[in-house]
């Protein structure tokens, strides 16, 4: 078996070129073969990733956040096992393999050592979506964080939180629809998130029920409102306790449509995507992942018991 780690040397603040020297310390000690490549530019790797195919048995590692994640799994070919070593700001799609430890050497070696399972990923007009997809108040926020966070000298954990505050003053509300399967909804809302996972933007809940292997989009809209309510909600919205609000509303779907009155920015994965109608589709147990033994994921998934 053979081991590719695709390291974004940016993510993170260059916190991924200080798990460089643990995979070669890891391999020193663990005889097998292994390759570093470091992504030069932005979309190296997707074209990095997709020069391996399933009879190479080889694992491919995204070493950064969900960004590199999101270009990892948009490069990878049928068969091939993908493996996130969390490495970025937020690592929140990690998040959801239910394993413990901060200590990276460990987490490097559990997941080279770990198990293989079926995982969802989404489609969002065609493209894979490994976490979250998000419009409106949170794509502003997003799009805020991905700034600051690669100038201001402030903790990881802390530049969502900043973005918030900054993007307050930009607070607007757009006209959407929603067209599942069981009927359509409009709103006029300051926010959508679509989930696959349970967090994003470095440990916030917008949809707290959310899991990786149920094969359906958790969707958390917030009506719209002024500043004074976002600022009563984030405290709840952040920790997955605003699903009794009165102004979000929360779907499941495996597919739906969602549509805006002009063309509007969304946000998947941290990369930028502008339209006026978006496709949504979730493949059940798409992704060949790689985990740590530890991790609370089933093995079994999707098949049926």
């Amino acid at each position: 078996m053979k081991h590719v780690f695709i390291v974004n040397p940016v993510s993170g603040k260059g916190k991924t070129k200080k798990i460089v020297p643990l995979i070669h310390a890891y391999f020193a000690s663990h005889p097998g073969e292994y390759e570093i490549l470091e992504t030069p530019a932005h979309g190296s790797a997707i074209e990095f990733t997709s020069r391996y195919h399933a009879e190479d048995d080889v694992v491919v590692y995204s070493v950064g956040g969900d960004g590199t994640a999101f270009e990892v799994l948009n490069g990878l070919n049928e068969g091939v096992r993908m493996a996130v070593i969390p490495g970025g700001t937020g690592n929140d799609f990690f998040r959801m393999a239910g394993a413990q430890g901060k200590d990276m050497a460990k987490v490097l070696a559990d997941t080279i050592e770990g198990r293989d399972v079926h995982v969802d990923h989404g489609l969002i007009n065609g493209k894979r979506v490994i976490n979250t997809s998000s419009m409106g108040f949170d794509a502003q926020i997003n799009n805020t964080a991905t700034r600051i966070g690669k100038k201001l000298p402030i903790p990881s954990t802390l530049v969502y939180l900043v973005s918030v505050f900054i993007t307050l003053s930009e607070l607007r509300a757009y006209n959407l629809t929603l067209e599942l399967p069981d009927g359509t909804h409009k709103f006029r809302a300051v926010l959508i998130v679509i989930n696959n996972g349970r967090w994003y933007g470095g440990g916030f809940q917008p949809t707290p029920m959310a899991d990786i292997q149920d094969g359906h989009f958790d969707i958390c809209v917030i009506d719209e409102c002024n500043w004074l309510t976002v600022l009563r909600l984030l405290p709840k919205y952040m920790t997955g306790k605003h699903i009794n609000e009165k102004q979000a509303h929360f779907f499941k779907a495996e597919r739906f449509v969602l549509k805006s009155e002009g063309d509007v920015d969304i946000a998947f994965d941290g990369e930028p995507m502008r339209g006026d109608r978006f496709d949504f589709e979730m493949v059940k147990g798409g992704l060949f992942l790689r985990v740590p033994q530890s991790s609370t994921l089933d093995g079994n998934y999707p098949n049926e018991n």
